[in-house]
């Protein structure tokens, strides 16, 4: 959005709350990556601890952080959007345009030079089972053999918004990014021109940890936190649509693994290589329902020690000592269910989220089928992340004893209190609609409650996308962008 306005001779300041990083600053250790790009310190959780929320906090945002996948939406989905929600854009060549302008800025391409262990494990496992498999199109070139993009891309081949959107929109002259800048407050106030309720005039923000604060009148306001700081945003300002913050969704997902000792399996170590290039659909149901995508994932030594369940010590140690030749499948769920975005009396947030029936069996229905997958593609050990820590030893085990443990998987279930879970993709808490009554933004992204105020991010999906969602993120807020510009015209600002 700051790109498109800019280049449109709008002048924009754009409010970073995290710090800017060019690739030659990236360290890839956990730590410094941890506290300086992620949300909370990569420790931001649902309020019960039951779902680790994943979400950027760095110039350039999730997209500094993600590891690349690249969806165009899904046309079940679009035409969910359109029958289901009423909203017309997303059947509209408008939109078309839009996915390309995105597709062609990111620079997505299909190929891959090189498949790491993790994901010619999942591709060889699903070829043997006769199970669909693909490959992932990414926002990097095709020899981007790069496993730390958790933390910063340190090659600069991927391409974040700080590598391509930011940039355009400072090119031209017209934008700024003040960065370490957190906003505080969106002022809207009763205005005899307005049709709305009330009118944006700009934000006020602090700098740094100390007390200094800034404030910047603006004739439009776009507020872009993301799905889970969005609402918390407006909440804090005073706006009252019940729809803030409420239908918010997480793609719940959870994690297996299967040990392939050296000599066993593809060579290689799980955490080198291009993180996701390989991609299988939950084969529960029709892929016009609400399912799941088994993608792989990397756990660095203190994500992997984190994750992995506790069962003693000596458990932990010598996990710790398979790490480079443990490989991990993430079942990432499209959820039907949703949750919560809320402010206490503090003014803090709370996220509130506890997975569905019908999503937990989704969940489990991608656990079993990833354990099959390890099966088949030569692990002699598998596990899960359900806290009991059982780990399978596939070596001499009949056909009856997987069957059996795999019963056991699915018995165990999936909530949030008896598995790791976490999410990656925030969705939907401010979402999109054509009444005030059911959504927080109308269908061009702008606040029901507040004429000049925009939402420009994940918040505004009317569901869960099913896939990962960054370039329908970026593909609505491209129209949206539209939008503002139509606006700022109408009044001639």
């Amino acid at each position: 959005m700051a790109a498109a306005l800019a280049k449109q001779g709008f002048k924009v300041v754009v409010l970073e709350k995290g710090e800017y990083f060019a690739a030659q600053d990236v360290s890839s250790l956990e730590g410094p990556g941890m506290v300086n790009m992620l949300e909370k310190m990569g420790c931001l959780a649902t309020d019960d601890g039951g779902v680790s929320l994943i979400a950027g906090k760095t110039v350039g945002g999730g997209t500094a952080i993600n590891w690349c996948v690249s969806f165009k939406t899904p046309e079940n989905v679009r035409n969910e959007w359109v029958n289901d929600h009423g909203l017309d854009m997303f059947s509209s060549e408008r939109y078309d345009l839009a996915l390309q302008a995105v597709w062609d800025r990111l620079s997505v391409q299909p190929d891959v030079d090189k498949h790491n262990l993790q994901n010619t494990v999942l591709q060889e496992g699903c070829k043997k089972l006769g199970l669909h498999y693909g490959t992932l199109q990414r926002n990097s070139p095709s020899d981007h053999y790069c496993g730390w993009c958790s933390y910063g891309c340190p090659t600069g081949k991927k391409q974040s918004t700080a590598q391509t959107w930011l940039v355009d929109a400072v090119d031209t002259g017209n934008a700024v990014v003040l960065s370490n800048c957190n906003a505080e407050h969106v002022f809207h106030d009763s205005s005899p021109y307005s049709k709305k309720d009330r009118k944006a005039q700009g934000v006020a923000a602090t700098i740094g940890n100390g007390p200094n604060r800034i404030f910047i009148k603006a004739n439009a306001t776009v507020v872009s936190c993301g799905a889970l700081m969005t609402p918390v945003l407006l909440l804090r300002s005073g706006f009252t649509n019940p729809n803030i913050g409420k239908y918010l969704r997480l793609h719940p997902a959870s994690t297996t693994w299967g040990y392939f000792p050296e000599g066993t399996g593809p060579e290689g170590k799980a955490y080198e290589g291009g993180i996701m290039t390989v991609y299988s659909p939950v084969a529960l149901r029709k892929p016009t329902e609400y399912g799941g995508l088994l993608e792989t994932g990397v756990f660095h030594p203190a994500v992997f020690a984190a994750f992995h369940p506790w069962r003693s010590g000596a458990d932990g140690k010598e996990r710790l000592l398979r790490h480079g030749r443990t490989s991990h499948i993430t079942i990432v769920t499209r959820d039907k269910g949703f949750g919560t975005v809320k402010i206490d009396k503090e003014r803090d947030a709370v996220f509130n989220y506890s997975i569905s029936a019908y999503d937990e069996e989704s969940l489990l229905a991608g656990m079993v089928q990833s354990l099959r997958v390890f099966i088949a593609a030569g692990a002699v050990e598998v596990g899960t992340h359900q806290l009991d820590g059982e780990r399978f030893n596939v070596e001499g085990a009949s056909t009856s004893d997987i069957e059996a443990y795999l019963a056991r998987v699915k018995r165990r279930g999936a909530k949030e209190s008896s598995i790791q879970m976490a999410s990656a993709h925030q969705l939907g808490s401010c979402r999109m609609g054509t009444s005030p009554a059911t959504s927080a933004v109308d269908p061009k992204g702008e606040m029901w409650e507040a004429e000049g105020l925009f939402v420009g991010d994940g918040s505004v999906l009317p569901t869960s996308s099913g896939v990962n969602p960054m370039v329908t993120i970026q593909s609505i807020a491209y129209c949206t962008a539209d939008s503002v510009v139509q606006y700022l015209r109408k009044y001639q600002v």
